[in-house]
């Protein structure tokens, strides 16, 4: 009977070991979805990574992400002041711009500012139109 109750006993601790397991595992999966758009911008200048460029994506060795120019930053402001750079997250210890790593990743989501950049120029063009029809208009308002 006694092998039976510590049979017993065994399996309830190896389903609440599973159990706690489980939740903790859902933990994480709630904290990756409430953090997954933070992951696609710079905690320093809350600004989309890019794929390229200054601004690509770079992790601490603590494992934080941000803008290679912001990081940089970051650590040259630090050491101008005579102080130890901190991750700006979590404050761990970034002992020189070595300390970081560039990561070339496929899935990450970066910003095509494409489209943005077209309409930037169309909007300009269109002011310049707009210029040059009221010094037009204006020109025939003294004629007049």
């Amino acid at each position: 009977m006694e092998s039976d109750d510590l049979k017993n006993k065994n399996s309830e601790d190896n389903i609440s070991d599973e159990s706690e397991e489980e939740s903790e595992a859902e933990k994480v999966k709630v904290n990756l979805r409430q953090t997954q758009g933070e992951a696609n911008t710079c905690s320093i200048c809350y600004e989309n990574f890019t794929n390229l460029g200054n601004h690509r994506v770079v992790a601490t060795y603590c494992g934080h992400l941000f803008g290679k120019k912001c990081l940089k930053k970051w650590i040259l402001h630090a050491t101008r002041d005579r102080r130890p750079a901190k991750c700006p997250t979590c404050n761990s210890i970034i002992h020189s711009k070595k300390s970081f790593v560039e990561l070339y990743v496929n899935n990450i989501l970066v910003e095509d500012v494409t489209e943005k950049e077209e309409l930037k120029r169309l909007l300009e063009d269109e002011q310049m139109k707009n210029k040059d029809l009221e010094l037009s208009v204006a020109r025939l308002m003294t004629v007049c």
